[in-house]
């Protein structure tokens, strides 16, 4: 996914930094904080709950989206409330689905962030 999401990145004409994982990622941002993060949850040394929690400590105002193959409704709410800024489902094929497109949890449909905001209000 890492090497997916940085030829995309670079073909739309951002400049992006890949780190194989959050120990590394922590070592780049510290480097030169980048102005988006977006990191998986799931990584050796790391992990991306552990790498949003030490960007938030250090960067509070720097941007992060964390992605997961494994969502489940405790990371969820867990990465919301530690700061992030969203939460995404990286696209599986569906079964039913012939042309094997997946959907990924948007804004306005993740369950976490409508329990968070309500907690805000």
């Amino acid at each position: 996914m890492r090497e997916f999401l940085t030829v995309l990145l670079e073909k739309q004409g951002h400049r992006v930094i890949a780190a194989a994982d959050g120990e590394q990622a922590l070592e780049l941002i510290a480097q030169k904080p980048p102005d988006l993060v977006i990191s998986d949850i799931r990584m050796p040394k790391v992990d991306g709950v552990s790498l949003l929690t030490g960007i938030r400590k250090s960067y509070p105002r720097l941007p992060v989206v964390m992605m997961t193959a494994y969502a489940s409704m405790d990371s969820t709410i867990q990465t919301m409330r530690l700061g992030a800024d969203d939460y995404i489902t990286e696209a599986l094929p569906d079964r039913r689905d012939p042309a094997g497109g997946g959907k990924g949890i948007s804004q306005d449909q993740n369950p976490a962030r409508s329990d968070l905001q309500a907690g805000r209000d």
